[in-house]
């Protein structure tokens, strides 16, 4: 789950599905911040974490995850990385 996650990371949340990983994950500022998923060191401490989980905390991480998906599925990211790119070329 450690080494494989980063390269599905925006598979997962381009199809609109909140993530469940390892807390060692790189990204995990972005995950936390945007409510993008869980961090879990076990598959049982997955499942503990999902039953205490309330509906509100649930949609809450749905709107996150849908409006992340939004900005993967239209090349925000791509767009902004070479706009980036382009500008310190020639400024």
């Amino acid at each position: 789950m450690q080494y494989n996650t980063s390269y599905k990371l925006s598979t997962y949340l381009a199809a609109g599905l909140p993530v469940i990983t390892s807390p060692n994950i790189a990204q995990r500022e972005v995950i936390e911040a945007k409510k993008l998923g869980l961090f879990v060191n076990s598959v049982d401490e997955a499942v503990r974490q999902i039953e205490n989980m309330t509906s509100a905390e649930y949609q809450e991480m749905r709107a996150g995850v849908e409006e992340f998906a939004h900005l993967i599925r239209n090349g925000y990211f791509t767009k902004r990385i070479l706009t980036e790119a382009i500008f310190n070329l020639f400024y």
